[in-house]
């Protein structure tokens, strides 16, 4: 995520390109963090049950409607989603 401007101003990639690629980059993030919880021991799945199906049915859904999205609100969705985790994060 912090190469996206980057290759915004240097016109690597298309925006929706680039905001895929940003959200390509969550899923190892992610994978690597459930790895060392799994190894630590600290993994419930029971706590991280909601969340999983929530991450199920929102990237069936973001997969199905990724397309039909115009940049314009798919910027501002991710700026928002980017702002609700730094709010989360900080409380």
């Amino acid at each position: 995520m912090v190469f996206l401007p980057i290759l915004s101003r240097a016109n690597f990639l298309s925006q929706r390109k680039l905001y895929a690629t940003c959200v390509g980059v969550i899923f190892p993030v992610c994978l690597v963090s459930a790895a060392v919880y799994f190894f630590r021991g600290d993994l419930s799945l029971r706590t991280a049950l909601p969340y999983l199906l929530g991450g199920l049915i929102g990237g069936f859904l973001g997969g199905k409607l990724y397309g039909k999205v115009s940049t314009k609100w798919l910027k501002w969705m991710f700026a928002a989603f980017l702002f609700y985790a730094g709010v989360k994060y900080l409380i």
